[in-house]
């Protein structure tokens, strides 16, 4: 179901490797999960290459997608997402919806520093992605970037989205949303 989910746990833990396992190409060996594991999305039981196509990777490394054309700007690619999917939004919508800094927003994704998560969602979003990756967090790590994981998890929930945001253990700043404690028996 739509909403954010914070799946807690070390990186060793299961939450990081389910949320990866999702997020990856499908060029990639998926041995992070159980073979036998039963995934469904919008109703239907599928497969994990079924999910991938519905899924957006946020971590910082660019996905293959964005490496094609490193130098091609945020608005470019929100751009390029809008006509193809025949959307009704602006770039600059899709700016504001988002958060995302102007000047930040004509730079290419590797020189967007610490919006690379909402560039990633904005970029996600208006390439019709339905489930969100965050990559896993320390707790050292997400408690300099709560106001900004906070602000796109909320976005994409208010647009109906489905958000994975690993970490390590509780933060309370993630309370009022919704907790997976692993470790889980997903992993191998």
């Amino acid at each position: 179901a739509e909403g954010i989910y914070v799946l807690s746990g070390e990186i060793d833990s299961g939450g990081w490797a389910f949320a990866s396992s999702l997020a990856m190409s499908k060029k990639i060996d998926h041995r992070l999960l159980n073979q036998n594991i039963r995934l469904s999305f919008n109703g239907k039981i599928c497969s994990l290459d079924d999910i991938h196509r519905h899924t957006c990777d946020l971590s910082s490394s660019p996905t293959k997608s964005l490496v094609k054309k490193p130098h091609k700007s945020i608005y470019k690619r929100v751009q390029e997402g809008i006509q193809k999917n025949h959307l009704s939004f602006t770039p600059e919508e899709i700016r504001e919806m988002f958060f995302i800094d102007q000047e930040r927003f004509k730079r290419p994704i590797h020189c967007v520093g610490h919006e690379i998560y909402r560039c990633n969602a904005a970029i996600g979003f208006v390439n019709d992605k339905d489930i969100y990756c965050f990559p896993w967090f320390s707790q050292k790590m997400v408690m300099s970037q709560i106001p900004g994981i906070r602000r796109t998890c909320e976005t994409l929930a208010e647009l109906g989205k489905i958000v994975l945001l690993p970490i390590s253990g509780n933060v309370a700043a993630f309370n009022d949303y919704n907790i997976i404690n692993f470790p889980n028996n997903l992993v191998r």
